[in-house]
């Protein structure tokens, strides 16, 4: 899902000079997990959006994911502006907006941090920010546990006792 959000944002960092990477560990080369493709789709847009919007010109964005134990480890990090220790939780509320500084970027709605924790969190997993506070940039990571080949035996057991028309969702 990185990759093809890459691509989305590579204009506005083309425009603004930002240096885009991916490290994309080894070890999930045959990882399956399983998520809804959309959701995650729209959490690695809002966090690169987020990252190319506050991050100033010449800046970078980096975005890793590896495997730590049962889960999938993904984070988006800039140069930009940071996180202010106080707002490190308030922004993950709806409708929380920081004061960036940034005179010249337009305004999100404050929905896209906290809808991303929904999806996150609708999945297993966990979503956080890490930030040494103003100037130092902003790291974003979220998990997601990883579900072994068992657990989709399971869940099509569980799909075979369900009442007619209605499924386990598969893409989860």
């Amino acid at each position: 899902a990185a990759g093809k959000q890459l691509v989305m944002i590579k204009e506005k960092a083309l425009k603004h000079s930002l240096s885009l990477e991916a490290r994309i560990s080894p070890v999930l080369d045959d990882l399956l997990i399983m998520a809804d493709e959309r959701r995650l789709k729209q959490v690695m847009f809002n966090l690169l959006s987020n990252a190319a919007k506050f991050t100033p010109d010449h800046g970078r964005i980096t975005v890793e994911a590896t495997r730590e134990g049962e889960e999938l480890i993904i984070s988006v990090a800039d140069t930009g502006i940071g996180t202010e220790p106080k707002d490190q939780r308030k922004i993950f509320n709806e409708f929380y907006q920081t004061s960036s500084g940034l005179k010249d970027k337009t305004p999100g709605t404050g929905l896209g941090l906290p809808l991303s924790k929904s999806f996150i969190e609708m999945h297993g997993g966990k979503i956080w920010v890490e930030s040494e506070g103003k100037g130092k940039g902003s790291r974003f990571i979220f998990s997601l546990p990883i579900r072994e080949a068992n657990q989709e035996m399971e869940l099509s057991a569980l799909e075979s006792r369900m009442p007619r028309g209605k499924k386990v969702a598969r893409d989860l």
